[in-house]
């Protein structure tokens, strides 16, 4: 997909393309590591499409003042809609967050 796709999608849209993009990453480097997919470019192409998915919606949050759910909560006063919007954005990223740290925890003590 090119950058101007992504642009055309919704935040929340983008936040489930970024989960999925990550999981579809994380198992094509499992498979390039264990011999099972040879093409490590692939890789590079992958991490390239992750890559503009964040960019994007790091410029959309910029644009709609959304916080990162890593960084301090800043509230700018708008409409009640606005509000419940960028709530609703930021509890979707905690709790994707919260399932990518299960998930290495859990390919952690499957290495062990």
């Amino acid at each position: 997909m090119s950058s101007k796709k992504y642009k055309k999608m919704t935040i929340e849209e983008l936040l489930e393309s970024v989960d999925k993009q990550r999981e579809d990453l994380a198992q094509l480097c499992f498979d390039v590591g264990i011999g099972r997919e040879k093409d490590y470019a692939q890789v590079k192409t992958e991490k390239r499409k992750l890559a503009t998915m964040l960019t994007v919606l790091k410029e959309r949050r910029a644009e709609k003042s959304i916080p990162s759910p890593n960084k301090e909560k800043t509230t700018k006063k708008g409409s009640k809609d606005d509000d419940k919007t960028k709530q609703k954005v930021i509890e979707k990223e905690h709790k994707l967050d919260k399932s990518k740290r299960n998930e290495k925890n859990k390919q952690k003590t499957t290495k062990k």
